[in-house]
C-alpha cells in the first residue's frame, strides 16, 4: 500500500528515469546471461558426437532382478516418509531447548 502511495506522489520525468533505468539493467543482465551462455556452450560442447562415441552405444545389459525393485520401492516410501516427516508417531526432538 505504502509503495503505491509513494509511486503515485513522483512526478512523470522521474518516473520515466527510474523505469529506464530498470530497463536497460534488465537489457543488461540479459545481455551477460546470452554472453556466458555462449561461452559455455563453446567451452563444454553439449551434444558433441566424438563423446557418444567414448561412452558407447549406452546398450548396457543390465538384469534388474526382483527383490533389487523390490527394496528400491520400499527405500524410496522410506526415504519420502522421511523427507514429509509422517514416518514416526513422535514429534522430532529439537536441538533447541524452550526458554519458557
Amino acid at each position: 500500500m505504502r509503495a503505491s502511495a509513494g509511486l503515485s506522489q513522483l512526478d512523470v520525468g522521474s518516473f520515466g528515469r527510474i523505469g529506464l533505468r530498470a530497463l536497460a539493467y534488465y537489457i543488461t543482465t540479459t545481455c551477460c546471461a546470452v554472453i556466458i551462455g555462449i561461452c559455455c556452450v563453446l567451452a563444454i560442447h553439449p551434444g558433441d558426437p566424438s563423446i557418444k562415441g567414448k561412452l558407447g552405444a549406452g546398450e548396457e545389459d543390465r538384469r534388474v532382478l526382483t527383490i533389487d525393485a523390490f527394496l528400491d520401492l520400499i527405500r524410496s516410501a522410506y526415504m519420502r516418509a522421511r523427507l514429509d516427516g509422517s514416518s514416526s508417531r513422535f514429534p522430532p526432538r529439537s536441538q533447541f531447548k524452550c526458554l519458557s
